[in-house]
């Protein structure tokens, strides 16, 4: 259902634009929820799922500012996609992680996503001494 070409246009492309209203604001999907099933076959976690994950990734976010790839000099390098090749050897079944919002090979028993560089830095000096705390706690 997520893949029909009148709902989503090219639906193996990651687009996440396609969510956006054109304000820049969010666009709620009905048909998102599908993801999650229906009826009886409906996922009792799901609301654990997406507070988990709100949760991750705001943690990360008030920590870490995370952009683009730097060279040695500091410099900002443009953001490559590497494919491993696995995506155009599995067909159908890899590209489930291009319709999840991520680049995924999902080729073997197990699922992961594809290498990518990005720059991740503490925020400010009160997130670094922040992660350090954590750190020596955790050891």
């Amino acid at each position: 259902m997520l893949h029909d070409p009148t709902a989503y246009p090219e639906p193996f492309s990651f687009k996440p634009e396609r969510f956006l209203a054109s304000d820049g604001s969010f666009q709620d999907d009905p048909l998102l929820s599908a993801v999650f099933g229906f009826g009886r076959r409906l996922c009792p976690g799901r609301h654990f799922v997406d507070s988990s994950l709100f949760l991750v990734v705001s943690c990360i976010l008030s920590a870490f500012y995370v952009g683009p790839p730097k060279d040695e000099q500091g410099n900002e390098l443009p953001v490559e996609i590497r494919d491993s090749g696995a995506n155009s050897r599995c067909g159908l079944i890899s590209r489930l992680g291009l319709v999840c919002g991520f680049l995924a090979d999902t080729c073997s028993l197990r699922s992961r996503p594809l290498d990518f560089r990005c720059s991740i830095t503490p925020r400010d000096s009160h997130a670094k001494d922040l992660i350090i705390a954590a750190n020596m706690a955790a050891a």
